[in-house]
């Protein structure tokens, strides 16, 4: 069965290129946060890396909202809990991560198999490939500010019983 795809428009450039190969502590961060975050489902991580008076957006269950300080972190967990419960393998891939300074702008690919209730949606067994941004903005050694952007709706719409496999 071929994964569905949702994705987004991106622009980025692969810094690893200029820079000869060498990885900064930004990029590690990040890697490490999709690591453990996703890949591992390790609640305990976003707690640990998103700093005490954060801010996130896009990461209710629109994907629209704004949150500060101990409200982004409910909300994120909240998020991170649905996803977890509702996809039983989650794959992050970073496909591209520009670094400015304390900023990073990734561009990743995530593949879901719906396992769990999601949205509404009964577990349906597919396999689903996904495509977002995510743009942060670090400050001692944790994640600061962070912008979300991916295809949430089709998401929804690819775990429903009635879609097309």
């Amino acid at each position: 069965m071929q994964p569905r795809v949702a994705s987004v428009l991106y622009f980025a450039y692969d810094t690893r290129a200029i820079e000869g190969g060498e990885v900064s502590e930004c990029e590690r961060f990040m890697h490490n946060w999709f690591e453990r975050v996703w890949n591992q489902g390790d609640r305990g991580a976003i707690f640990e890396l998103y700093h005490v008076d954060g801010i996130a957006h896009g990461v209710d269950e629109q994907g629209e909202s704004t949150q500060a300080g101990p409200e982004a972190f409910a909300a994120f967990a909240a998020f991170h809990d649905m996803m977890v419960a509702s996809f039983g393998t989650r794959h992050f891939t970073i496909e591209d991560e520009v670094v400015c300074g304390p900023k990073t702008a990734v561009r990743w690919t995530a593949v879901f198999t719906h396992t769990g209730e999601f949205m509404g949606n009964p577990p349906t067994g597919r396999t689903l490939r996904v495509t977002g941004m995510s743009f942060s903005h670090l400050r001692d050694g944790k994640i600061q500010e962070a912008w979300n952007n991916w295809d949430l709706p089709l998401l929804i719409e690819l775990t429903a019983p009635e879609a097309q496999a």
